[in-house]
């Protein structure tokens, strides 16, 4: 005890060499809190001001074609099937085709740019193989775009060209709790067009039969959001979506001889996607 009461009278005294190296050590340490003060002050600062978007689950949809013309291999009107709308006014409806994307962060988000990056390759492969007379449709990948033409009705023809990477861009994205109007990311049509027609063109190329109607065809994309706080940080989201198409409906008729045919519908399709953040 008389050890413990020398030692501090010692390092207590402002002429001993211990005094020093004891204020030394305390100044240290309180650099070291304040230092630790002011980077939790910024850590807490940027989580007030981080963004934090997310893509929402959607449910499935059951899609509506126009068939009214038989004799094509291609079809664009296809919209989301409710008995709400007029049976003629199927059309392409890209306020419907779109995943909710929502900003569950305490800050907003600014310079938000979506891609797709799509994959046509097995789609333009399962075309190929139904050997399709060019003249009646043609589509091919080149240099990353996917070109397509097909003839209408009316005996004329149509076309158009994609790029596998489609991007769009927002300014800002409130946060949930700030924000008035729902936002989404669009879904490229075009994916939804190529999934419903190369079932009607196998449909028309080979007839209905069990091993093309009781299957699902997909697609698959990825989605890369990125996007800043208003601060400066920047952020990466990365998702891969699987877009799935299935006849919902099917009729089977047994032949003489055992054999069984099958009629499904060429203008109901059930849309499914599965997302899968990486």
């Amino acid at each position: 005890m008389k050890k413990l009461i020398n030692f501090f009278k010692t390092v207590s005294n402002p002429k001993s060499g211990a005094y020093s190296i004891l204020l030394g050590l305390m100044s240290f340490l309180a650099i070291i809190i304040s230092l630790l003060t002011l980077q939790e002050m910024k850590t807490q600062r940027e989580l007030s001001m981080m963004p934090i978007l997310r893509i929402q689950n959607p449910d499935n949809f059951l899609l509506a074609v126009d068939s009214s013309c038989a004799e094509s291999y291609f079809s664009r009107r296809i919209s989301i099937k409710s008995d709400k709308k007029d049976s003629e006014a199927y059309s392409i409806d890209e306020d419907l085709f779109s995943l909710g994307l929502v900003n569950v962060g305490e800050g907003s988000a600014v310079n938000i740019e979506i891609d797709w990056d799509i994959d046509f390759t097995d789609i333009v492969e399962q075309f190929d193989a139904l050997k399709i007379d060019t003249l009646k449709f043609m589509l091919k990948l080149e240099n990353g775009n996917l070109i397509y033409r097909y003839q209408r009705c009316d005996e004329g023809f149509s076309g158009r060209s994609y790029s596998n990477l489609i991007t769009t861009r927002k300014s800002h994205l409130l946060t949930a709790s700030s924000q008035a109007e729902k936002e989404s990311a669009k879904i490229p049509t075009i994916i939804l067009e190529f999934l419903v027609n190369v079932f009607r063109a196998q449909w028309k190329k080979e007839g209905q039969n069990p091993e093309n109607v009781f299957i699902s065809k997909s697609l698959e994309s990825h989605l890369n959001i990125a996007y800043e706080s208003v601060i400066g940080n920047k952020f990466l989201d990365q998702y891969k979506i699987t877009f799935s198409l299935t006849p919902p409906f099917f009729n089977a008729q047994t032949l003489p001889g055992g054999s069984q045919k099958v009629f499904a519908s060429y203008q109901e399709f059930i849309l499914e996607m599965k997302i899968e953040k990486i």
